[in-house]
């Protein structure tokens, strides 16, 4: 349909005159009045704008832009439907093509006054025919007036962009509507990543200020950031370039984007692929060092923290924006348009929780678009964002944002993964088949947590295990599998619980009590944090050293008691896989054997067991076991923490001295090892049979009086009588100097 009857403008020398015309059509007199801020004067024959052809060329990038929306619209309504057997992944991708090329146009009707008016209602669904062609009359004279005006300026802008230069006045030949763009750095804030963008539209602002006359030039750039659960927002940011002089190359001039090449358009949207699939669930992924940047919290002091070392992080954008973290708190020049879309998304997606059906909106979509079928859809809708599902088509998807938010579990902290640094988790398949235990208590473990994945539908690699819930008659209650690994340091405690993460293909989330707090209060807080995190995800955790949370309660200690209380209620609800470590089993409440479905004693390893300890650890390393004698090794009594770090040290003396690893290199390693634990006082943990026998005991021991050690000094530093100390200690008032802890 033509918007207007007969000439749409007049020429006047140095300005074009437009007559203003009624009714619902796209009217060009309109558009330009609105893109140059020009005054109609009203007379006889109805509203003229007349605005100078300097004017025109300053705002040539946003006619363009018009007509790059008109042809996009045009084009989009005439798509050709799948065909009658489609599935449901096609017939999105068809709705999100229809949904891209329509929007642009259907804004600037609205902001214009204009109506679509059967476009909205037909769209060609349904066999319905397409609605007619949409077309702005006058538009394409309009342009070609201005170009051929101005074609000398406009081909000495060209040629400076083609040759990798601009001045200020050939921006707008850089940043023309609808041409595909990347730069490295500036939209992040981080130098050197890589960001694709399409341009929308470009246009200068010139005026007073307070130093004279000024300039500015502006390029909206569209891209796809994820809100989560699947769902992508097309975000547009203003880049904005202020005027300078003489030619500049395009980083200089603040302007550091560049054409896309095939190559850079393929890493982009394999990258594309892999931001995807991390922004439609929680997604578990490797990152390598320096590609995960934790953020503070909103309101924290002090200076953020530094990027974490390699490890793996759980990408989940819902999650991260309920704690305030997002892909858009970095100080790029499209960090705020990001955070702006974020908040807007989140705030109306909470004042519409729990909305059974979200209104119709108006006009701004067509009916081959799905109308909103969440929350977060409708109150975008209102908002004039354009929301997208998966499949993203792929001139979409390459313009995914190269940031994404997480949880890194080797960092601890809520942050910011760039997407580049991301890949495929590498679970090592035979950790858990090369764990020295016996083989019926392997198979026991095996069980029990393949069954508690089964039982909660999780991911990862458990499967088998009936289904259904837990055995309690409270629902939410006794649903997880709790394991109590309880034994002398070095034993395998704390490998049992990797291996078995690495088995199911889940993460584990290791917490040290220093992380828990010194009060029931802070370690409420603290567990609740990390459960709360971990049960979503499926994710494993493990409380290292966790014998303050497991001893027995007396009626001396009430914080301990209270802590204690606090660890029983808490495991009791928890629904997935928890490892608790011991070293001092006797000390534990006895309140924790009913809450425990299995408690596993570790015993200090044996020559047998030793031997297949150095023999995992000098494969992994490409060694020959054989050669290096691996029973005599063995023969040392060393845990298991102990051998791998007498490995360790021996692979850094090979390196030094440029030769494979050798007898000598172990031994030496050795050596130094069993001086340690000689000078300790300790026997290495590694016993069974002759030197080390009681080791197991005898540490336990220790370990008691090494705590009633630091105890009594705790009394002492509060200046608590000697007799006092005995009772609080547990002695008698007449225990004076007469017992180990007095």
């Amino acid at each position: 349909m033509r918007a207007d009857d007969g000439a749409a403008f007049d020429v006047e020398g140095d300005t074009v005159v437009f007559r203003e015309r009624g009714g619902n059509a796209i009217h060009l007199a309109t558009a330009v009045r609105k893109y140059t801020n020009a005054r109609p004067t009203h007379g006889t024959g109805g509203s003229v704008v007349r605005v100078d052809a300097r004017q025109l060329y300053d705002a040539l990038g946003l006619l363009r832009a018009l007509r790059h929306d008109v042809d996009r619209y045009n084009a989009a309504v005439r798509l050709a439907p799948p065909h009658a057997g489609a599935d449901e992944e096609a017939l999105r991708l068809h709705a999100t093509r229809i949904r891209l090329g329509t929007h642009r146009l259907l804004q600037q009707a609205s902001a214009f006054g204009a109506r679509l008016g059967g476009v909205a209602d037909k769209g060609g669904a349904g066999g319905a025919p397409p609605p007619p062609a949409v077309e702005v009359a006058g538009l394409d004279e309009l342009i070609a007036h201005v170009e051929a005006r101005h074609a000398v300026e406009i081909a000495y802008a060209r040629r400076l962009v083609r040759d990798g230069c601009v001045d200020f006045a050939s921006l707008g030949e850089l940043f023309t509507p609808g041409r595909e763009l990347v730069e490295h750095g500036i939209s992040t804030g981080l130098h050197g990543v890589a960001a694709g963008s399409v341009c929308r539209a470009c246009y200068y602002t010139r005026g007073k200020t307070l130093f004279g006359e000024g300039a500015a030039f502006y390029a909206a750039l569209e891209f796809v950031v994820a809100i989560g659960g699947g769902t992508f927002a097309v975000v547009e940011q203003t880049h904005v370039v202020g005027a300078f002089v003489a030619q500049r190359p395009l980083a200089a001039a603040g302007a550091d984007f560049g054409p896309v090449t095939d190559g850079v358009r393929a890493r982009l949207e394999a990258r594309g692929r892999t931001y995807e699939r991390a922004a439609a669930a929680p997604t578990l992924m490797a990152h390598t060092a320096a590609a995960f940047l934790p953020v503070s919290a909103p309101g924290a002091a002090g200076a953020p923290p530094a990027r974490a070392a390699a490890g793996r992080a759980m990408l989940d954008t819902v999650a991260a924006l309920a704690r305030g973290v997002h892909a858009g708190r970095l100080p790029g020049t499209a960090s705020e348009a990001v955070a702006g879309v974020l908040r807007a998304v989140a705030h109306a997606g909470r004042g519409r929780a729990g909305t059974a059906e979200p209104a119709a909106t108006d006009g701004a979509r067509t009916s081959a678009s799905p109308p909103p079928t969440t929350a977060a859809d409708a109150a975008a809708a209102e908002l004039g964002l354009l929301l997208v599902g998966t499949p993203l088509p792929a001139e979409l998807r390459w313009t995914a944002w190269p940031l994404i938010a997480g949880f890194s579990f080797g960092a601890k902290r809520w942050g910011v993964a760039i997407v580049d640094g991301l890949s495929e988790v590498a679970f090592n398949a035979r950790a858990f088949e090369q764990l020295v235990l016996p083989p019926g208590r392997k198979r026991l473990i095996e069980a029990l947590v393949l069954h508690s994945a089964g039982a909660r539908g999780g991911t990862g690699g458990g499967s088998g295990g009936g289904g259904g819930g837990g055995a309690d008659l409270i629902t939410g209650k006794g649903e997880g599998a709790v394991f109590l690994l309880h034994g002398p340091p070095g034993v395998g405690k704390t490998l049992t619980a990797e291996a078995i993460a690495e088995l199911l293909r889940r993460p584990l989330y290791v917490v040290s009590m220093g992380e828990l707090g010194a009060s029931a209060d802070a370690l409420e807080r603290a567990l609740n944090e990390v459960f709360a995190l971990c049960a979503p995800w499926g994710a494993l955790v493990l409380i290292d050293e966790a014998e303050m949370l497991l001893e027995r309660r007396s009626k001396d200690a009430l914080v301990r008691n209270a802590m204690v209380c606090v660890m029983l209620r808490l495991i009791e609800y928890y629904p997935a896989v928890l490892f608790l470590t011991s070293n001092r089993a006797r000390s534990i409440d006895p309140a924790f054997q009913s809450r425990v479905q299995c408690a596993l004693q570790y015993e200090p390893l044996g020559a047998d067991a030793r031997a297949q300890v150095w023999a995992n650890l000098l494969n992994a390393a490409g060694a020959d076991e054989d050669e290096l004698r691996v029973d005599q090794l063995a023969q040392h009594a060393l845990n298991g923490r102990q051998i791998k770090n007498a490995v360790q040290l021996a692979l850094a003396l090979s390196r030094r001295d440029g030769a494979p690893l050798s007898r000598a290199h172990l031994e030496q390693t050795v050596a130094i090892t069993l001086d340690f634990v000689a000078h300790a006082g300790g026997d290495g943990g590694g016993g069974g049979g002759g030197g080390g026998g009681g080791g197991g005991g005898g540490g336990e021991s220790d370990e008691a009086a090494g705590v009633a050690e630091v105890e009594r000094g705790l009394l002492i530093g509060a200046g608590v009588s000697r007799r006092n100390r005995g009772m609080l200690l547990g002695g008698s008032p007449a225990c004076i100097c007469q017992c180990a802890v007095c």
